[in-house]
């Protein structure tokens, strides 16, 4: 078996190609849609820290807000959900019950989300900040909307219009006669 050499190469001449021609890589569809998917990635990144910012100065906002100015940016908010339109009432009277109480935490300083109901006309009892004359109207509010939550009284969405009319109510009453110091 007899082998043949290759023949032989060029001489390197050993100089610098200036601007040397290069080959573009061949076209790829595989290429092409890693691209885009970069792209959607990057586009998917900005969006969601734009909706991240905007939540967090949002909140920062309504942070900053007095208790009946943030009660009813809650309340306007809930209304705007058509919750009872969707028919999930006993979540739209969890939801404006939670408005109410929140207001009553930030207003007088009463820890009244985490409360039941009962628990909640005790403790209101122990603040002096807290209107008197207020509790009569709180307390049907509160006891109609458990009736809904928890013994399954069947709503409408009157009753509903007219709980979140009550909510309103109250929270503006409430605002007057700690203003106008009557307690």
């Amino acid at each position: 078996m007899y082998f043949k050499n290759p023949p032989a190469r060029a001489d390197v001449s050993g100089e610098m190609q200036i601007n040397p021609q290069k080959d573009p890589p061949p076209f790829s569809w595989k290429l092409v849609g890693w691209y885009a998917l970069v792209v959607l990635g990057l586009l998917a990144a900005v969006a969601f820290a734009w909706l991240l910012i905007r939540y967090v100065l949002r909140r920062v906002k309504e942070h900053k807000m007095t208790p009946v100015e943030r009660a009813w940016v809650e309340l306007e908010r809930l209304i705007k959900r058509n919750l009872p339109q969707a028919g999930k009432f006993k979540d739209f009277y969890v939801e404006l019950t939670l408005v109410v109480r929140r207001y009553i935490q930030r207003k007088h300083g009463l820890k009244a989300p985490h409360l039941t109901t009962e628990e909640f006309f005790a403790e209101v009892e122990k603040v002096p900040s807290f209107p008197k004359n207020a509790i009569p109207g709180l307390m049907e509010f509160l006891n109609a909307a458990d009736m809904i939550k928890f013994a399954g009284v069947k709503a409408t969405l009157e009753l509903a219009d007219e709980a979140a009319e009550s909510a309103r109510v109250y929270i503006v009453s409430d605002e007057s006669l700690t203003k106008g110091g009557g307690k």
